[in-house]
């Protein structure tokens, strides 16, 4: 019976290690793709920070930049910064300092000409190097279960 909780604590843990390495490597797929899309003037047309106060912990703020560019001749409007979900920052000092380097970045988008609606301001994905730290957590965590297990069984 031991057995049978191990097996599928351990397939749960495998399937959630093999969903994060999947949409690792469609980001990257993403932002490798990317690294020839063309590039188009834009305009700030909106800047702001967006605060999400969770039940724990304190704030967390999110750089909004919406955007107007001209492709082909026809007007878009954007606010993808990257690629990913967005990202928060915990100091709003942090936050500040990174919406003005995103504001003077949107001079500049790159949009896939498959499809001009989909822009971003900078070519990246940071959400993937938490998901390397969240891998290497759940990892060590597996690998940690399996031991104590193995340790018990052997006994």
């Amino acid at each position: 019976e031991i057995w049978v909780i191990c097996g599928v604590i351990a397939a749960a843990y495998v399937v959630l290690i093999a969903s994060i390495l999947w949409r690792g490597h469609r980001l990257r797929g993403e932002v490798a793709a990317s690294q020839a899309w063309p590039t188009a003037a834009s305009r700030v047309v909106e800047s702001r920070m967006d605060e999400l106060v969770a039940v724990k912990g304190g704030p967390a703020y999110f750089p909004v930049v919406v955007y107007d560019y001209t492709v082909t001749g026809r007007t878009l409007r954007g606010s993808r910064l990257h690629f990913g979900e967005p990202v928060g920052f915990s100091f709003r000092k942090r936050a500040d300092r990174r919406l003005a380097t995103l504001t003077a970045a949107a001079v500049q988008v790159y949009y896939d000409p498959a499809d001009p609606t989909q822009v971003v301001i900078e070519r990246t994905a940071p959400v993937l190097r938490r998901e390397v730290v969240l891998l290497v957590i759940l990892l060590a965590v597996l690998t940690g279960f399996l031991a104590l297990v193995a340790g018990f069984v052997v006994v």
